[in-house]
């Protein structure tokens, strides 16, 4: 016949009985074991049974001892703690830095010991709750308490026991192992991945976990910085980054981080620094490729933005908006070769006249080649009012002048070198340099068949070739600065150079 055997301490005996047995009860050294035995005969029923286990149990027990009893009439049935959910429960004087032989942590280790043996949670839980009472601040008991719900499915009570808990004490090693498993639970993978890797170095379990989680934990951190930096949460974004460069210094994941949060703050600086560690160690990454490029470039290293964009283009030739940005690049190193003084127009808020002739001079292919004799759209003639013009700008103006790029009143034979370049000034001397081109676009064959277009028909040309988004845009009469009358240069000679 099987036996059945349980250890007894402290006079507390109990032992849930299906059926009628018969019973015979031998002393051993330190416990007493109770055994079936067809030798022995004695009929229990249930309202004998329970009166020898209040006769033996002392009265510290006396709640458990009934508790125990009603029990096994069915009302809490003995349960399995499963296989996956035992490693996750340490003994809640694990870490705790308590009085281990005090009577409240003995009686928190023996009543956790037989939750763990017969899976009965409502013990544990009396147990717990009836040191609490006598003690609120006893942290084993609360945690005891949180173990047994735990078990029985209610993570919610858990996790607020827990956190409880660990408010007092942030790294018990029992509490926390039990939290973060409920973090992973309930798909918290940061929280969990955190406290797995707190206790790491001391037990196996959490190393293992920490390992499968990291990869994940990383991916959702860097998720969550982007959604608090989309939502200006910028103080958020920056504790979540300082997880990352405690986890994993020097990696990709922190790098792009460093990046993504550079750039919320509007520090070129910054970003570039990061974007810059970033393409060293993924040089694959043709996002981070293309904002070095343009960072190099807003940073005036012209020469390192332009081999940047060359292997872009030419990486994928087809791709238009890459070969814009190569020729910005290099219209911007050919400008950066010029005098200073011509580089400095392209800063200036508003251009005059010859500040514009001067740009055109430099800027457009065979004007400085032109002889200053030769005629053009202006026919050879020089104002007189350029002559107290500097030498040097005066030759400018002369050379746009009979190249035909800029106009001089018929009548007056005035230049007006000192008054403001307008927008009409400025894309009527462009329009001029593409029907001067070879072959000459067909959006300028209206423009370029009149000697004296209209505002209208500048503004109509000028969209149609490419420099102008719309019409609307036109705004003939306004002023415009040298950052402006740069990039019209540089659309327009794209525009050569594609026809």
């Amino acid at each position: 016949m099987t036996k059945h055997t349980i250890n007894i301490r402290d006079g507390f005996l109990f032992q849930n009985l299906k059926d009628a047995s018969r019973l015979s009860i031998e002393r051993t050294t330190g416990a007493t074991r109770l055994q079936r035995s067809p030798s022995r005969s004695l009929y229990f029923d249930r309202r004998r049974r329970v009166a020898p286990c209040l006769a033996r149990a002392s009265l510290r027990w006396l709640p458990l001892l009934l508790i125990s009893a009603c029990a096994s009439g069915g009302g809490d049935t003995a349960q399995r703690i499963q296989s996956a959910q035992r490693q996750y429960l340490l003994s809640p004087l694990d870490g705790w830095t308590g009085t281990r032989s005090s009577r409240m942590a003995v009686d928190v280790q023996e009543a956790f010991d037989r939750m763990m043996i017969r899976g009965s949670t409502l013990e544990a839980r009396a147990a717990g709750e009836a040191i609490l009472d006598q003690d609120s601040e006893f942290a084993p008991a609360r945690l005891l308490v949180a173990q047994a719900a735990f078990i029985d499915g209610r993570r919610s009570t858990a996790r607020e026991l827990l956190d409880v808990v660990l408010g007092a004490r942030e790294d018990y090693p029992a509490a926390v192992l039990l939290r973060a498993r409920i973090a992973e639970l309930e798909s918290d993978v940061v929280g969990a991945f955190a406290r797995y890797r707190s206790l790491q170095g001391r037990l196996t379990i959490a190393a293992r976990r920490a390992t499968e989680l990291e990869a994940q934990a990383v991916d959702d951190v860097g998720r969550q910085i982007d959604d608090n930096l989309a939502s200006n949460r910028i103080d958020e974004a920056r504790r979540l980054h300082a997880l990352l460069t405690d986890w994993v210094p020097g990696s990709v994941a922190l790098l792009e981080a460093d990046w993504r949060l550079a750039a919320a703050a509007g520090s070129e600086e910054e970003e570039l620094a990061a974007v810059r560690s970033l393409w060293q160690v993924q040089p694959e990454n043709t996002m981070a490729l293309e904002r070095l490029a343009a960072l190099e470039f807003e940073a005036g290293a012209i020469q390192v933005a332009l081999r940047l964009f060359e292997r872009l283009s030419a990486e994928n030739p087809n791709d238009l908006r890459r070969a814009e940005l190569l020729a910005r690049a290099r219209f911007q190193w050919r400008l950066d070769l010029l005098p200073e003084d011509v580089v400095e127009l392209t800063d200036a808020v508003l251009l005059s006249r010859t500040d514009w002739a001067s740009m055109l001079y430099w800027l457009i292919p065979g004007v400085r080649n032109t002889s200053p004799s030769r005629g053009g759209i202006a026919g050879g003639r020089i104002a007189a009012d350029i002559l107290d013009v500097p030498p040097r700008r005066r030759q400018e103006i002369a050379r746009v002048i009979n190249r035909g790029l800029m106009e001089v009143d018929r009548a007056l034979h005035r230049f007006d070198p000192g008054s403001n370049a307008s927008r009409r000034d400025v894309l009527d001397s462009l329009l001029r340099v593409l029907v001067l081109s070879r072959p000459a676009p067909s959006c300028v064959g209206d423009f370029g068949a009149t000697t004296t277009p209209s505002s209208d028909l500048i503004c109509q040309s000028a969209a149609r070739c490419g420099l102008l988004a719309e019409t609307e845009d036109c705004l003939p009469t306004a002023a415009l600065g040298g950052a402006e009358a740069q990039d019209l240069i540089r659309k327009t000679l794209a525009r050569v150079a594609q026809d």
